[in-house]
C-alpha cells in the first residue's frame, strides 16, 4: 500500500460516524472474560525529577524567574 492510498482511506476513516462502524464480526465478551479481567494499577508512582541546577529547567522559561527570590 501506498502513501496516497493510506491518505485516502485516513479521509474515509475521518468522515466515519458511529452508526457507519459494523460490529456484527466482533464477538460479544460473556461472563468468562469479566471474571478473568484485571485492573493493572501502578505499584508505585513517579514524580518529575526537580533539576538541583536552577539554570536548568526542561520548560521554556524566562532565566529571570529562576534568580528571582
Amino acid at each position: 500500500m501506498n502513501k496516497k492510498s493510506i491518505k485516502s482511506d485516513l479521509t474515509k476513516i475521518d468522515l466515519m460516524t458511529d452508526e457507519d462502524i459494523d460490529y456484527s464480526d466482533i464477538p460479544e465478551l460473556g461472563d468468562e472474560f469479566f471474571t478473568k479481567a484485571t485492573v493493572p494499577f501502578p505499584t508505585s508512582y513517579t514524580n518529575r525529577p526537580i533539576s538541583e541546577n536552577p539554570d536548568y529547567s526542561p520548560l521554556n522559561t524566562n532565566k529571570s524567574l529562576h534568580q528571582a527570590k
